[in-house]
């Protein structure tokens, strides 16, 4: 009796090559293959550029919590890196005829430099524009030009640094 209870049990196991179903074994963990389009990959190029200019911006921010004009140089502050992270999600996702440039430890600090400026140049011309004017309406289209110009301008920039021979050939 013993035996045909373990030729029954032999008999329905499973082959380990044989999944629950086709559907299960195609669904792998991991990176998938596929490329985003449209407004899928245009958010993470906001996504992606808000980081950055966030992270690399950061010795402006904190410089900025002891501004004397507080709400008006926040304010700018704030419509600058919003608008500098929507340009940057946008000329990633290739709906410009700009090209941002990758990420190299060269253009590492140039990245750096170039997003402090922008957020310090919006944060106090947009503060100062709303305190002579009296309108954040100002404020903040100042901020957005300044911004919007910033990565305009930072592909040319970016070109240029890239073009430079290393630091250890400046003296030559």
């Amino acid at each position: 009796m013993t035996t045909s209870i373990s030729c029954r049990c032999e008999s329905a196991a499973v082959s380990p090559n044989r999944g629950s179903d086709h559907t299960t074994e195609r669904r792998k963990a991991g990176p998938r293959n596929t490329e985003k389009v449209g407004a899928e990959r245009w958010i993470e190029g906001v996504f992606f550029g808000c980081a950055e200019v966030a992270v690399l911006a950061l010795p402006a921010l904190l410089s900025l919590l002891d501004a004397s004009a507080n709400a008006a140089v926040k304010f700018a502050a704030i419509v600058a890196l919003v608008t500098a992270a929507v340009a940057i999600g946008t000329v990633r996702a290739g709906w410009t005829s700009l090209a941002w440039p990758p990420m190299t430890a060269r253009l590492l600090v140039a990245r750096a430099i170039s997003h402090n400026l922008t957020v310090l140049i919006a944060a106090y011309g947009g503060a100062a524009i709303a305190l002579f004017t009296g309108s954040t309406l100002g404020s903040a289209a100042f901020a957005v030009a300044v911004a919007g110009g910033s990565v305009w301008a930072f592909p040319r920039i970016a070109a240029r640094v890239a073009a430079l021979p290393p630091w250890w050939e400046w003296g030559r």
